[in-house]
C-alpha cells in the first residue's frame, strides 16, 4: 500500500503530453506494431527515470527534456523497450510479485525468483525492441545514455529500461554481440500458467489430509437391555 501511495502520488506531478519527439516516435511504434490501445506519456520535472507502469491504462514517465536531448533512434529504442513491459503485461506480474514477497516473507526464494524474472523481461522486451526495428547497437547506446543519468533511481514499482545495474551490463553485452532471445508468445506464456496452475492443484488435492481431532471413539453395538456401552466408560 505504501509503494502504490508513493507511485500514484509521484503520478500525479506529471503532465500527459500530445505532442512532441516522444509523441510521435510512440505512435509510429504503435501502428507499426498494430497496437490499438491507447498509451500516455507523461512528463514530470521530479521522474527520476523513464519507466512504465499501469495495468488498465498504459503509461509512459519520462523525465523533463529526456527526448530532446536523446537521438531519434535511441528515443524509439527507449520507448519500444517501455512499450514491450506494457505489451507483455509486465507491470501487472512486478505487482503480484510485490505482493508475494511481502505476504510471503519467510520464503526467500520468491524473492530470488522475482529477480530472475525481472531480468528475464528485460531480455525480452530488448528482444521485442528489436523486432520492432531497433538496432541492436543502437538499443545498447541508448541503455548505456540513460545509466549513465538515471541507473538506480527508478521508481519502485515502475519498469524501466535501464533494469538493475547487476543485469545491465549483461544487456550491453548481448545487444552488440547480437545475441538476442526470441520473445515468448502468449500462447505460449498462457501455457505456461496453466502448467503452473495445474501444478499448483495437484499438490493441493494430493496433500495428505490432517485431522485436527483425535480418532474418534467406537461405540460398541448396544447390549440386550438396550443400553449402549462406550469403551473407557467405567461403572461406579
Amino acid at each position: 500500500l505504501t509503494l502504490a501511495w508513493r507511485e500514484r502520488r509521484r503520478l500525479a506531478a506529471t503532465i500527459s503530453i500530445t505532442d512532441g519527439p516522444a509523441r510521435a516516435v510512440l505512435d509510429q511504434i504503435l501502428a507499426s506494431r498494430r497496437i490499438r490501445r491507447p498509451v500516455r506519456v507523461l512528463y514530470g520535472r521530479s521522474v527520476q527515470g523513464p519507466a512504465a507502469c499501469g495495468w488498465w491504462r498504459w503509461r509512459i514517465v519520462l523525465p523533463a527534456g529526456l527526448d530532446h536531448e536523446m537521438p531519434h533512434d535511441e528515443l524509439q529504442a527507449l520507448l519500444a523497450h517501455e512499450l514491450a513491459h506494457l505489451e507483455r503485461r509486465d507491470t501487472v506480474w512486478l505487482w503480484w510479485s510485490h505482493a508475494l514477497c511481502i505476504l510471503l516473507p519467510v520464503q526467500p526464494l520468491n524473492l530470488l525468483a522475482r529477480r530472475r524474472w525481472e531480468e528475464a523481461a528485460e531480455y525480452l522486451c530488448d528482444a521485442w525492441a528489436v523486432e520492432a526495428d531497433v538496432r541492436p547497437l543502437t538499443m545498447a547506446k541508448c541503455l548505456t545514455r540513460v545509466a549513465d543519468r538515471y541507473v538506480g533511481n527508478a521508481a519502485p514499482m515502475g519498469l524501466t529500461a535501464v533494469g538493475s545495474q547487476t543485469t545491465l551490463s549483461r544487456r550491453i553485452e548481448r545487444l552488440t554481440a547480437g545475441v538476442i532471445i526470441g520473445r515468448q508468445g502468449r500462447a505460449s506464456r498462457a501455457v505456461v500458467c496453466l502448467l503452473a496452475c495445474s501444478v499448483g492443484a495437484a499438490a493441493v488435492i494430493a496433500a495428505p489430509q490432517v485431522s485436527l481431532r483425535g480418532e474418534p471413539a467406537s461405540i460398541a453395538k448396544p447390549a440386550s437391555g438396550g443400553e449402549s456401552v462406550v469403551p473407557g466408560d467405567s461403572e461406579a
